[in-house]
Order: C-alpha cells, then sequence, then structure tokens
C-alpha cells in the first residue's frame, strides 16, 4: 500500500512552491512543463481549469501566459528586463516660467478643396501651389511666418492627417492650436469631421476658418450651427470657441486670423529650454538626388546642431546639414523650428521621436536595442498564427464529403480598408465586397477613404490581422509601398470591378482551409498471419496479404477492418515481396506487411492504403 501510494506521489510530484523559475519570452507548452517539472497532462488540466484554450503541447505561449499558468503552481515567474540601452526624453520642468517663449506651432486642417493651401500660400506670401508645381519652393512641412507684431508663428504644412494622427499615436503632440478651415459654400465634410476628432482627441484647442466668405449667396452663421452638431461651439454660439470669416484666396480676414493665433497663443504661454539635449518629431521624409535619406523635424525642446548625433525609432543620423523652410543653410534651430536634415543612415518615420545621444557608440547601442525589441514584438505577434498552423497539424482527417470547418467554429473575418479616387466609386467598391457570399468567411469594413493610400491607411491595416488595402482607381506611391512591404501589409490596385471582386474571392479562400478528401487507394485482404525474426531477433508479426484492387503503398496511412469496423489505423513499418523491401504492391500481387505498434492482424481482416487529397473551398 505505501509502494502503491509512492509511486501515485512521484506520478504527480509538483515544483517547491515559491520556486523562481525564468521565463523566455515564448515557450511551449511542452517546455514550460518540463521547466516546472509536472507531467503534461496535469499541466493541461491546469490551463483548462484557468480557461485557456492551447491545450496542446507544441503550442507557443507568451511569458505572460506561461506567468500565469506557473502562478497556480504557486512558483514565483521571473520575466527578465527588456530595457537595455535607451534614450529618453528629460522630465518637463517644474517651473517652465524661467525658460524662453517660443513660437506657437500650428496645424491648417480641414476638407479637400476648403482652402487650406491657399490660406498657407496667403499666409506665407510666396506662391506655395506654383512653387509646388515648378519644383521652386523648398517644402519641408512646415515654414515660419513673422506676424505685424514681430511674433513668429510656426505652421506645419502636412498632406492629409497623416503626419499629425502618427506623432499623436505616439505621444508627441507637434501642435498647439489647429485651425479649421471649413468652406462657406461647402459646410462640414467627412475630412471636416476627421480633423475635428483629430484634434478632440490631442486636447489641442481649436480656431475656426470660414472661408470663401467672399463668395455671393454664402451664410457664415449656418457653419457654425452645423460645427454645433460636431462639439464645435463658437463664441457666437456661446462657446469659447474663436470663428473668423476669411477669404484665404483675396486675403480678406487673413490678418484677424493671424491676430487670433498670437491671441491665444499667448494665453497658452508656450514656452521651451534651449540649454537640454534636442528632442523633435519627425514630420516627413524621403529620399532625395544628390541628398541622400532626408527628413523634415520640427524641434520641441532644446537646441539642435550640425554635427549633432540624433536618433528616430530604428534609424539614426550624425547631422551632415540642415536648411530651414526657404532652403537657407542653417547650423542651429531652436524649439518649434522645423528644419529638413540630411545624413540619415535610413529614412524615419513620419511621428518618430527625434533624440539625441552623446556618442555614436551611444546611438548604435540604442538602435540595435530598438531593433532586438520590434523583432520580439514581431515574434509574439507571431505566436497566433503559429498556434493556428499547429491545429491544422492536429485537426483531424475529415471523412469525404465533409469540410474540416465545423459548424460550430466562428467564421473568420477579414479586415479590409478601402481607397477609391472619388466617393462614388468607393460607396461602389464596398457595396460589390458585401454582396460576396459569406457563410464561410466574411469581409469586414474598417475604413473607407477619397484619394491615395496613406501611411496611415497602412498604419491601420498593421494593427488589424489579415487586412488589406484595396485602391480603386487609387494609387500608393513607393514610399507608402516600401512602409506597407515592411509592415507586411497588402496593397491590391485595381481599375476593373469585375477583376477585383475575383482577386478579393481568393484572398478569402487564402483564409480558408482546403477540403480534406480521404480516398481508398488500394484494398487487401489478410490471408496468413505469423511471426519472423526482426531487429535484435525479436519476433515481428507480419501479415501475408493479396491485393483485391488498386495498390498499396509503403509510405500510405493505412486501415484495418475487421467485419466492418476499424480496429487500427496507422503507419506502415514494412512491405516486402518475399524477402525484398517494396514500395509498392499492385492488384493480385502477394505481399507481407507489418504495422507501427500494431500487430493484431487476423486472417480475413482487410487492409485499406488511404490517399487524402485536398480540395479548395468554395464561397457560398
Amino acid at each position: 500500500m505505501e509502494d502503491q501510494e509512492g509511486k501515485k506521489r512521484k506520478r504527480i510530484k509538483l515544483p517547491k512552491r515559491g520556486k523562481e523559475i525564468t521565463l523566455p519570452l515564448t515557450i511551449t507548452v511542452d517546455g514550460l512543463a518540463k521547466l516546472l517539472g509536472v507531467p503534461n497532462d496535469h499541466m493541461l488540466r491546469k490551463m483548462r481549469f484557468i480557461g485557456m484554450n492551447k491545450l496542446a503541447n507544441d503550442y507557443l505561449l507568451s511569458n505572460e501566459e506561461a506567468a500565469d499558468i506557473a502562478l497556480t503552481y504557486g512558483v514565483v515567474p521571473v520575466i527578465p528586463e527588456e530595457s537595455g540601452p535607451e534614450l529618453y526624453p528629460r522630465p518637463a520642468p517644474d517651473d517652465m516660467s524661467k525658460h524662453p517663449l517660443r513660437p506657437p506651432v500650428i496645424t491648417i486642417m480641414g476638407h479637400v478643396d476648403h482652402g487650406k493651401t491657399t490660406l498657407l500660400d496667403t499666409l506665407r506670401s510666396s506662391s506655395i501651389t506654383a512653387g509646388e508645381a515648378g519644383g521652386i519652393t523648398q517644402h519641408i512641412g512646415a515654414f515660419s511666418v513673422l506676424m505685424k507684431g514681430g511674433q513668429n508663428i510656426t505652421f506645419l504644412d502636412t498632406p492629409g492627417h497623416a503626419a499629425f494622427s502618427a506623432m499623436r499615436a505616439r505621444g508627441a503632440n507637434a501642435t498647439d492650436i489647429v485651425v479649421l478651415v471649413v468652406a462657406a459654400d461647402d459646410g462640414v465634410m467627412p475630412q471636416t469631421k476627421e480633423a475635428i476628432q483629430h484634434a478632440q482627441d490631442a486636447g489641442v484647442p481649436i480656431i475656426v476658418a470660414i472661408n470663401k466668405c467672399d463668395k455671393s449667396g454664402v451664410d457664415p452663421s449656418l457653419i457654425q450651427e452645423e460645427l454645433l452638431q460636431h462639439g464645435i461651439q463658437t463664441e457666437n454660439m456661446g462657446g469659447d470657441v474663436q470663428a473668423v470669416e476669411i477669404s484665404a484666396l483675396k486675403g480678406d480676414g487673413v490678418d484677424e486670423l493671424a491676430e487670433n493665433i498670437a491671441t491665444l497663443a499667448e494665453v497658452l504661454d508656450l514656452r521651451a529650454e534651449v540649454d537640454i539635449p534636442a528632442e523633435a518629431s519627425v514630420i516627413e521624409s524621403q529620399v532625395e538626388k544628390g541628398r541622400g535619406n532626408t527628413a523634415s523635424v520640427l524641434v520641441k525642446r532644446g537646441m539642435l546642431k550640425v554635427g549633432d548625433i540624433i536618433a528616430a525609432g530604428t534609424t539614426w543620423c550624425k547631422v551632415r546639414s540642415m536648411a530651414d523652410d526657404r532652403g537657407k543653410p542653417v547650423v542651429s534651430a531652436g524649439p518649434a523650428t522645423a528644419v529638413k536634415i540630411m545624413g540619415w543612415k535610413e529614412i524615419p518615420q513620419a511621428g518618430d521621436l527625434v533624440l539625441q545621444a552623446k556618442t555614436e557608440a551611444q546611438v548604435k547601442d540604442v538602435i540595435a536595442n530598438r531593433i532586438a525589441k520590434r523583432k520580439k514584438r514581431e515574434q509574439l505577434d507571431s505566436i497566433e498564427a503559429v498556434n493556428e498552423k499547429r491545429r491544422e497539424i492536429h485537426r483531424p482527417a475529415v471523412q469525404p464529403g465533409t469540410t474540416d470547418v465545423s459548424d460550430s467554429v466562428e467564421i473568420p473575418v477579414i479586415p479590409i480598408i478601402v481607397k477609391g479616387d472619388v466617393s462614388g466609386t468607393v460607396e461602389a467598391v464596398v457595396d460589390a465586397l458585401q454582396k460576396i457570399p459569406d457563410q464561410k468567411i466574411k469581409t469586414s469594413i474598417i475604413s473607407t477613404g477619397v484619394g491615395p493610400v496613406t501611411a496611415s491607411d497602412v498604419d491601420m491595416a498593421k494593427t488589424a490581422d489579415k487586412c488589406a488595402i484595396i485602391a480603386f482607381n487609387s494609387k500608393a506611391d513607393k514610399k507608402i509601398q516600401g512602409l506597407a512591404k515592411r509592415s507586411n501589409v497588402e496593397i491590391m490596385s485595381f481599375r476593373i470591378i469585375y477583376k477585383l471582386l475575383e482577386d478579393v474571392e481568393s484572398l478569402l479562400l487564402s483564409h480558408l482551409p482546403p477540403i480534406t478528401l480521404e480516398e481508398v487507394g488500394g484494398e487487401a485482404v489478410c490471408q496468413q498471419h505469423y511471426d519472423i525474426n526482426g531487429k535484435g531477433r525479436q519476433m515481428v508479426g507480419v501479415a501475408g496479404c493479396r491485393v483485391l484492387s488498386g495498390s498499396m503503398l509503403r509510405t500510405a496511412k493505412t486501415r484495418v477492418q475487421r467485419q466492418g469496423k476499424t480496429i487500427f489505423m496507422g503507419d506502415v513499418s514494412s512491405l516486402k515481396n518475399v524477402k525484398d523491401d517494396i514500395k509498392e504492391a499492385t492488384k493480385g500481387q502477394e505481399f507481407g506487411i507489418s504495422f507501427v505498434e500494431f500487430d493484431n492482424v487476423r486472417e480475413g481482416d482487410v487492409i485499406q492504403s488511404l490517399r487524402y487529397k485536398e480540395i479548395p473551398q468554395k464561397l457560398e
């Protein structure tokens, strides 16, 4: 009795409570069981008890999941710190009043064709539009304007809201005030709403510029009433949001708008340190002929100088040269100043935080650490994909005419982002996608938009698992294509609707496992069972058989049936004709066969050689 109890205790021996174990980034279920020193089946029961569903020995667990399991055994999980060499922004000083004032940073936002570029052109007193067309103006994504009162104002001139969104997402609000441009003859439009949402989410004050007030028949008060429905309450409507009526084309009201910006900036009391290492945000980046990798940055704190060593994301730069918005070389840039920097090892991403390092050795260590962390994050992100593949391996083969997708399995959903040249095209594409049969797999339109594919589209697709971007009569430039490739996001471009539907259906089918059909490729009957000497002079059971139909393959899965019931299904260990090993036995041929871990074949048993064929599913 004592001996039996001892054996029982040994079989379920548990780890010592309070024992510390160090967990890697990822570990298999089997690996964790070995690390804890417990039987696999015992740990699987524990996992089931705490609600985990990764119940297979080769499934991958993150270190957090492994820690939860370890705690149920009273073990102390230790997850190594992943700090490593890094650069951090300096804490904000307790008393900002000791530091000098800085120019306000203004972002002009609004719907397409509501006059953003024209307003910027007027403010800058030079033709941005003509300059961009002729390639004369030095476009760096921002510019400074000297007001009549002697105050400098920095305007962010970014296409759309991509850079603003990226900066806000990274916790680096680069703008102090948003000027919301609304056309008096058009009202609040989709991108107007988007701009309002961006500003409100970032907690940035808004000044409304009602443009095109010089047109006959327009009523600016109606615009203010419409804005009220979207949470913007102007002073005329009893709120505290300033609204200025302007004509960006003629310049009417622009001075008043500038004065309002200056007044609000004075109230905000914007200050920054100049005696600390530089901190900045990337506005935009590109590869330029003769200059290589360049990036426009907006300095937030400190002084950025030629020769400084800076890091942004997973790239770095020893500042070779800098230029302002007019293309003039500069040797230093202070807070709220935008400059284009040359000398980057690789192109940084819009919104990346720029921090200064002391030495090249330090910045190289920081970048190597960031790249290593990124790879670890990617490894964690891939856990579910690995486990899904392993589920496919564990999923049993199905009978003929059935599919291996159970009715109880949740229908997979593929997220889709749709971009088009005009709103009507986008609506047509969305309508066509929603008509695709969806009983087995569905599409989910998570975003739509008019215009080219942007970095924010790619960022959104990256966060949504298996998401694809569909661009109909809309383009993605090389920079965006490169970003999509690095982010493992697919951009599908089309000009013909039926081609779009064909390719989307193919995309959906690629995410459905094929139907597995089982076929009997050969059938034989056991005529005699006998034993022969095997390896190590051990006796091995052999079934002497004759092929009745088809062929029996040495490498095929085999089923043994007795009186119509399956008694074995598994692998063949040997297939012989007399004493010769053979790969195949054909109809009418006699042969001897033995099986892996099965030796109970009797005369009259039917032996079937199985074949499996995968057939793509169809949408229905």
